[in-house]
């Protein structure tokens, strides 16, 4: 069972994200800290090339709800940005 996201429409999106299009995947240098500054209120994008993220800061660690299409694949969660980025880039495509 995949787990549940967060309720996005209840948060604000923060114009700041991570992206796979810039040599191999990039993540804006304000991203880290306007989660963590905001948990559970502001998600920020994580654009690739088969897939959208939406990641949060859960107060503990750093989430992705990763969705192909508006499907809800799952839900991934590392101790940082960079560590979800390789985790959900490994199993769903660097490009």
């Amino acid at each position: 069972m995949t787990p549940a996201a967060p309720r996005f429409n209840e948060m604000f999106r923060v114009p700041t994200g991570m992206e796979n299009f810039a040599g191999g995947g990039s993540i804006h240098p304000d991203m880290e800290g306007t989660l963590r500054s905001n948990p559970l209120k502001a998600f920020g994008m994580h654009k690739g090339f088969n897939f959208e993220g939406r990641v949060w800061w859960d107060g503990e660690k750093f989430c992705e709800a990763v969705y192909f299409g508006h499907h809800l694949k799952e839900v991934v969660k590392a101790n940082s940005l960079q560590a979800l980025m390789k985790a959900v880039n490994d199993k769903y495509g660097w490009r």
